[in-house]
């Protein structure tokens, strides 16, 4: 039985070796999952990956992928992030346990023009196993996954992706949500909701972006609703965990805690946001983490 909000409970991480093998069975992640509860579906469809959420592209910002580098997208799902690098001029490769996303992403992949599909791949792949030759990619990105790994699945795969690092390369890693955020900040701002409503007005609609937090009270449970993350999120992550993760797996990461990774208008709501991506707050008031580390230990974010 999983903890609070996911996350395994202590006596579970001391207990990997010589226990059975966990894994969220790969048909949980099915045609309708990509393309009815991941976020930016409608993007996808109308796109094919050529427009991005906010939240793909602040990562992508951060990557910074450049003409001429390997990007590795783990966990790729509908393929966004590879077909980005690939436009951005980058040989790109993304890999997924799941059938159905794989489906999608060659899908995708045949829209583009021959130039951009000679430089895009996608393979269906478990994380969990040796994702190349060694020393190979530029840059890793790691997406929306880590909470969808049990813990010796998680090390695994952290570890296989800085096998396929070139030295110096960099993985750019998301989650969400943060347990910390679910925990202590989100019953308060239930609490607030009201009074929230009628002062303002674009924190609601930020708040609006959750499929499930559309009424005039915000649910008890923040994931009311969300029929697959019940399934799907087995190891929700706070900002102490995933840091203790990554080092574990070798590497020397930097946090960067985010409210939400949508867009953001009026100067309100961006000087709200800037408040609580500071340091004590945000480990408890923002709902993501970013983290971006080099295989050298050199960190750059």
């Amino acid at each position: 039985m999983r903890s609070a909000r996911g996350t395994a409970p202590s006596c579970a991480r001391r207990s990997w070796l010589g226990s059975p093998r966990r894994q969220v069975p790969a048909d949980r992640y099915d045609r309708r999952y990509y393309l009815t509860n991941m976020e930016g579906h409608d993007l996808f469809l109308a796109t094919h990956g050529r427009r991005v959420t906010p939240r793909h592209a602040t990562l992508l910002k951060i990557a910074a992928v450049r003409a001429g580098e390997r990007v590795l997208d783990v966990g790729c799902g509908r393929g966004e992030l590879a077909c980005q690098s690939a436009l951005a001029g980058a040989r790109a490769r993304g890999v997924d346990y799941s059938a159905a996303a794989i489906i999608l992403c060659r899908e995708a992949r045949a829209t583009y023009p021959e130039e951009v599909r000679r430089r895009l791949e996608f393979a269906e792949v478990d994380a969990n196993t040796p994702l190349g030759p060694a020393a190979t990619y530029d840059v890793a990105f790691f997406v929306d996954v880590a909470e969808h790994l049990y813990p010796e699945e998680l090390h695994r795969a952290l570890v296989a992706i800085r096998e396929a690092l070139k030295p110096g390369g960099r993985l750019i890693l998301h989650t969400a949500p943060n347990v910390w955020f679910y925990r202590y900040a989100y019953p308060l701002a239930r609490r607030a909701f009201p009074v929230i409503r009628r002062l303002s007005p674009s924190l609601v609609a930020l708040a609006r972006t959750k499929p499930n937090w559309q009424g005039d009270a915000l649910p008890a449970d923040p994931e009311e609703g969300q029929e697959y993350n019940v399934h799907v999120h087995v190891n929700e992550q706070t900002p102490r965990s995933l840091r203790r993760a990554l080092r574990a797996a070798g590497f020397r990461p930097r946090l960067r805690m985010v409210p939400f990774t949508r867009a953001v208008r009026g100067p309100a709501l961006s000087l709200l946001y800037r408040a609580l991506s500071l340091p004590p707050l945000n480990a408890i008031f923002c709902a993501e983490i970013v983290a971006v580390a080099r295989k050298d230990g050199n960190i750059e974010i």
